[in-house]
């Protein structure tokens, strides 16, 4: 169980507090007796006192959910600013390669805005002759499950430019979390090293 579910009290429990509550306000020895008016009164002072016990507990379980909120709350942004402003480009992808999330180095990656990215085919980023490759390398992740990563061009515009990506997986088994590095730099040296020898 949880504390939460503890702390709920049974209205059997209730009523006895609520009479002990009253016992210990009261003067007067509770007769058996007692007229029906003031049976009555008795009664309604017990459920005040139970009402006022919930209200109590009520009050405690508000509090305890607010600050659980607040610090979800905060989760959540610690989260956004570890995505959104980390310095790689992060995209989350559907296996139909659409873009449901990316982050302000993958927008720039791609020469957009974020929110035009999102709902895009990867792929038209892709220069036609690597896209087999990328939805094979796609299609793997997905198969297995497990971390991988390739080496291919992204066309911008006129601009083309290689990257490595590494992708995995997530939790919902229904999309892919994928990391985007420009390598053209290490490309072009590996390039100027080829022609030298």
């Amino acid at each position: 169980m949880n504390e939460q579910s503890d702390k709920v009290i049974q209205p059997a429990e209730l009523r006895k507090r609520a009479e002990q509550e009253m016992q210990a306000l009261s003067d007067e020895i509770i007769d058996p007796w007692l007229t029906d008016e003031k049976r009555l009164l008795h009664e309604l002072q017990v459920h005040q006192i139970e009402l006022e016990m919930q209200n109590e507990t009520l009050h405690e379980a508000l509090t305890q959910t607010e600050e659980a909120c607040l610090a979800l709350e905060r989760e959540h942004q610690r989260y956004f600013e570890l995505f959104d402003f980390a310095p790689i480009a992060y995209f989350k992808l559907e296996q139909n390669q659409l873009i449901r999330k990316a982050n302000i180095c993958a927008a720039n990656l791609l020469g957009s805005d974020q929110s035009q990215l999102v709902d895009q085919d990867f792929s038209i980023y892709i220069p036609s002759a690597y896209r087999p490759v990328f939805h094979k390398f796609l299609s793997n992740i997905f198969l297995s499950g497990i971390r991988q990563s390739c080496e291919l061009a992204l066309q911008v515009g006129e601009t083309q430019y290689w990257v490595t990506i590494e992708a995995i997986v997530d939790i919902s088994k229904k999309s892919c979390l994928m990391a985007v590095s420009d390598i053209s730099g290490r490309k072009r040296n590996e390039e100027l090293l080829r022609c030298v020898f």
